[in-house]
């Protein structure tokens, strides 16, 4: 009996030892976020959700593509989830889900403008950008037949400038076809 607990209370803490090293190392060089697991990094860092997003593209083959700025609330959990340990994996549900999507436009298209060199003057582009809300299942009798490209963001800390600065981490793609 004794080598049994024995057993048991020696073995406990070596998974303990096992989950925070695996955690630890995926966080160190992988995207696991140090928070993911409530490890002394959620303590330690700014690297949670709150600093990570996602920027969604959808448009058809060799066409325009549109911002996607809305999204249901099952996509959200999927966007959230992701977003702990990103992946393309994690996110082709989120792709699957909105290439089966209805959308709904949001206003008319906002003009897209560019700066010059040193970034103080703006002028336009004569191109516009349009905003989508995804609204809830398309029925399968009407594909869209459009591709998304997901580009995953995160912000971080630059102690040499004392400023926070964003940074594209990773962009997945996932063809019109690819449904």
């Amino acid at each position: 009996m004794r080598i049994r607990q024995f057993l048991l209370f020696a073995f406990i803490p070596l998974i303990a030892i096992a989950v925070a090293a695996r955690q630890l190392y995926l966080s160190k060089t992988d995207t696991l976020s140090t928070w993911k697991g409530g490890g002394m990094g959620m303590f330690a860092s700014a690297d949670s959700t709150e600093t990570r997003f996602l920027r969604i593209w959808m448009g058809p083959p060799g066409g325009e593509e549109h911002v996607i700025d809305g999204l249901t609330n099952i996509q959200r959990k999927i966007n959230s989830e992701g977003l702990w340990y990103p992946s393309r994996a994690r996110f082709e549900p989120l792709a699957r889900s909105l290439k089966t999507s209805n959308f709904r436009g949001l206003g008319t298209g906002l003009p897209i403008m560019k700066a010059d060199p040193t970034g103080k003057e703006l002028s336009q582009t004569g191109r516009t950008l349009r905003l989508l809300k995804a609204t809830g299942p398309r029925p399968s009798t009407d594909p869209l037949g459009w591709g998304v490209r997901i580009e995953y963001w995160r912000m971080r800390y630059d102690p040499t400038t004392r400023r926070a600065k964003l940074q594209l981490i990773e962009t997945y793609n996932y063809p019109a076809d690819d449904s």
